[in-house]
């Protein structure tokens, strides 16, 4: 980091994505924006610049100012805070000295940052290092788990196996289409084909043919004959292999 001026926006709406750079090194994606973090023993870090900018610091320097003074006054303890020596890269000038922040530390940092935004990031920053450390955005995933709970809930009440598995079923369906195909435009009438077998060994229920619709207690015989086509296919496939590069261009 330098003393550049960074300009960071960044809405408390915005949903949180993490990608790992290296073992010990995260980047939290929050909408445009991104936040460098570090992991010591499970636990992520901060950069405190960065924090900084993005509670709307207009100069690296304020953010390194407050860490000092909120160090300095014991509001920030030796597990709030750990200073790192950045690498120097240039020929003249000491290498920086870098502050990283857990948890606690960036909620402390945040509450005395006295910037307009950050009363409504409080929130947002324990969610983004839930994502950090826990790999994925806590509001998404419980988006995800009550989406999963309503499945299961329709599945009980209607005896049927479902969306989720049956776009599952039709996954391994539509593979075992693939394999029975010669050329890609044949896997859509293949794939009608390995329905309508799969149908007429295990009825559906309800409207249309979906494979939500299949019935829980035949999910496990339904496990079965997708696993004998998926044999058959692949059987086929190594009786009837693809033709090679040299015998498509001798044929043309």
């Amino acid at each position: 980091m330098t003393g550049a001026k960074i300009k960071v926006k960044v809405a408390h709406e915005d949903s949180i994505a993490v990608e790992v750079v290296s073992p010990d090194r995260r980047m939290a994606r929050v909408g445009a924006e991104t936040l460098p973090f570090a992991i010591t023993d499970n636990e992520a870090r901060v950069e405190a610049e960065a924090l900084g900018a993005w509670l709307g610091m207009t100069r690296s320097n304020h953010a390194r100012e407050l860490a000092r003074a909120l160090q300095r006054r014991g509001i920030l303890n030796d597990s709030d805070i750990i200073r790192q020596r950045e690498q120097n890269t240039r020929e003249r000038g000491r290498p920086a000295t870098e502050a990283w922040l857990s948890r606690a530390g960036a909620l402390k940092f945040a509450a005395h940052s006295r910037t307009p935004k950050a009363a409504q990031l409080l929130d947002l920053i324990v969610r983004v290092f839930l994502a950090v450390v826990d790999g994925g955005d806590p509001v998404e995933i419980n988006r995800a788990l009550r989406g999963r709970v309503a499945e299961l809930e329709e599945r009980l009440e209607h005896g049927v196996v479902g969306d989720v598995v049956g776009a599952r079923l039709l996954e391994r369906a539509r593979a075992v289409a693939r394999l029975l195909a010669d050329e890609p435009r044949q896997v859509a009438s293949k794939l009608r084909t390995v329905l309508n077998h799969f149908q007429h060994q295990i009825p559906f229920v309800g409207p249309g043919s979906s494979m939500g619709n299949l019935p829980l207690s035949e999910l496990a015989a339904a496990e079965r004959l997708l696993s004998v086509m998926e044999c058959r296919a692949r059987e086929y496939r190594r009786a009837h292999p693809y033709p090679t590069l040299k015998q498509l261009r001798l044929a043309a």
